[in-house]
C-alpha cells in the first residue's frame, strides 16, 4: 500500500486524527473520509488525492471498513453497488469469520 505523508500532501482534519495518523494508507483514509468525513474533510480529499485513487477506494472497497452510511453515499455517488463485506461488522469474530477476511 502506498503512504501518503498527510502533513506534506494535505491538511489533516483534527476531527479525523482519530481514526488516521501521518502513514496512514491513501485507501484508508479515503474510506474513513466518506464514513466519517465533514464537509471540509470532503472537499480537502478531492483536492488532495488523484480521482483514480477515490475510485480505486470505492470500487474495490476494503473489507468491513466502511459505515452504512458511507457506503449508500458511495454507492450513490458513484452508481455502483458495494459488496457487503465491505460494511462494518461489530459482532464477535468465529474462526470462519477470520478466514473470510483474508
Amino acid at each position: 500500500m502506498e503512504y501518503i505523508w498527510y502533513n506534506i500532501h494535505m491538511h489533516m482534519s483534527p476531527r479525523l486524527c482519530w481514526v488516521s495518523g501521518e502513514r496512514t494508507p491513501e485507501k484508508v483514509y479515503i474510506t474513513r473520509v466518506f464514513c466519517y468525513g465533514s464537509w471540509e474533510e470532503w472537499k480537502d480529499m478531492w483536492r488532495s488525492f488523484p480521482e483514480s485513487s477515490i475510485e480505486d477506494a470505492v470500487h474495490s472497497p476494503l473489507k468491513g471498513s466502511w459505515t452504512p452510511q458511507g457506503k449508500a453515499f458511495a454507492e450513490t455517488l458513484f452508481d455502483i453497488p458495494l459488496p457487503d463485506n465491505a460494511i462494518l461488522s461489530y459482532l464477535p469474530a468465529t474462526n470462519d469469520a477470520h478466514r473470510d477476511l483474508a
